[in-house]
């Protein structure tokens, strides 16, 4: 296939839209460069060397990341100036993840096409120098959107009565503005004095699991959960705070809208034979992903894909950290994904994995032995070997099931009945996929469905999850 001649179409496109953006303009520019400087890496190499395997497979990503570039600017560019303007503080993890795309694209056909080093095209992909243009460019942005929604204000002064609402929402994108970041306390050890209960007396939790009661409070002016552990614990304190603290530089790495956030650990009566541990993380008030999903009515395609977007990218957060290698979650279901009041769905089941382990004392059995539960989310090859290496791809297999039931608002495998050995059975050896619902979006049944694959060198990756998740969106936001 001609991958060359489709991306050189595909960058003409963006190159025309650009110019056409209002909002974000410095943003916008940045990535056109950065596409410029790929189309450059392609036009530069020897025509010989395009048709090696491993340069075919880069050129092919390539060619998918910028589809999914062209259709966002797109979407961009063909909407209104004042719809952008007023929605541009929800952009940034759009930006963020089609900058890292980009780069990651880069890396692999540098790669590939034995790039070296010293080419000055490594400079506008490196990874300090992106992430400073980058910032500048924010603030650029957020100063001629401050300049635009004033003048806005301005405007809707002398309209009718029946404009005040948009009068209201711009004031109201304008302060965001000013601040969109607001500053976040560090991950730390938490005392027990800082945390308040709500309600307070009562203390009733308003979840339960086997290990632990998970209460509604507050710390430091943020709405968080608290997670306290009621199990007789083998571990000292001394110990889970020395892996508490060796685990923030880690957890760090890890902010996103669509990660779950850990605030800290906090241990009462410490000097105490039987002392108490916490888990201070995020509060999201639709709880879990699974109850969210089952005690409501069925939302809108374009939601469900919106809900199925924000799973994928917490998972590529997980799966892509700059500069290490890839983090694996290892028990993603839709109980480990949460809801917060604005229907995003965040990935949570990472507060120290390390820490937690220590928190939990573990009998062999329950290691050994996976319930019908667990089992529903576990790749083909672990299910028939439970000392298979597992990789990302196992992350994968799993997520496409949390996929499934956000697109049918069903249980995985309920017509089995808690069966493990029909389980097994169909899923191992007769290679079964769940179906989808018929009017299920063809874009969204093809992610799906690659995510399931039998075979785990067929499953996607994340970042490429997220690239066809983003033009499905667009897809279905236009029926």
């Amino acid at each position: 296939m001609d991958f060359v001649k489709d991306i050189v179409g595909v960058v003409k496109t963006i190159y025309e839209l650009a110019e056409k953006v209002k909002a974000n303009q410095s943003r916008w520019c940045r990535i056109r460069e950065r596409v410029k400087a790929l189309e450059e890496l392609v036009d530069s190499a020897d025509k010989n060397i395009l048709e090696n395997e491993q340069v075919q497979k880069a050129l092919e990503e390539l060619l998918h990341v910028l589809k999914s570039a062209q259709a966002q600017i797109g979407n961009y560019a063909n909407a209104s100036c004042f719809r952008h303007v007023i929605k541009s503080n929800s952009y940034e993890e759009e930006f963020d993840t089609l900058n890292k795309r980009l780069s990651e694209v880069f890396e692999r056909l540098s790669l590939a096409l034995q790039l070296d080093q010293r080419s000055k095209l490594f400079k506008v992909f490196e990874l300090a120098n992106r992430q400073q243009e980058d910032e500048e460019d924010r603030k650029k942005d957020i100063k001629e959107l401050q300049r635009l929604l004033i003048n806005y204000k301005e405007s809707l002064d002398v309209m009718q009565k029946d404009l005040e609402e948009i009068k209201t929402n711009v004031i109201h994108s304008v302060e965001l503005l000013k601040n969109p970041r607001p500053p976040r306390p560090e991950v730390r050890m938490i005392k027990p004095e800082e945390l308040t209960y709500i309600p307070d007396y009562p203390k009733t939790p308003f979840m339960k699991t086997p290990r632990a009661e998970i209460y509604t409070g507050r710390f430091s002016h943020f709405p968080v959960a608290i997670k306290r552990y009621t199990e007789a614990l083998n571990a000292k304190p001394e110990q889970i705070k020395s892996e508490f603290f060796a685990e923030v530089d880690s957890l760090k790495q890890f902010e996103s809208p669509n990660i779950l956030r850990m605030f800290g650990i906090c241990i009462k009566n410490e000097e105490r034979p039987n002392p108490e541990y916490y888990i201070i993380m995020e509060y999201c008030a639709q709880g879990t992903l699974q109850n969210f999903l089952f005690s409501r009515q069925e939302l809108p395609w374009d939601k469900k894909v919106g809900m199925c977007l924000d799973a994928a990218q917490g998972v590529y957060r997980l799966h892509h950290v700059s500069g290490q290698e890839s983090k694996l979650h290892m028990n993603i279901t839709s109980e480990n994904f949460l809801v917060d009041e604005n229907n995003k769905v965040k990935l949570g089941g990472l507060e120290h994995s390390q820490t937690v382990q220590s928190l939990k004392k573990r009998k062999e059995q329950e290691h050994n032995d996976q319930n019908f539960s667990s089992m529903c989310y576990s790749a083909p090859e672990l299910l028939i070997n439970k000392d298979h290496e597992y990789g990302t791809e196992c992350d994968i297999y799993s997520l496409g099931i949390v996929l499934w039931e956000i697109a049918t608002w069903k249980k995985p495998f309920q017509d089995f009945n808690g069966n493990k050995n029909t389980l097994f059975q169909k899923v191992w050896f007769k290679k079964y996929q769940q179906p989808l619902p018929q009017h299920c979006p063809e874009s969204l049944e093809k992610v799906i469905s690659a995510c399931r694959s039998y075979d785990p060198f067929q499953r996607l990756s994340a970042g490429a999850l997220v690239d066809k998740l983003q033009l499905c969106l667009l897809e279905v936001q236009k029926l």
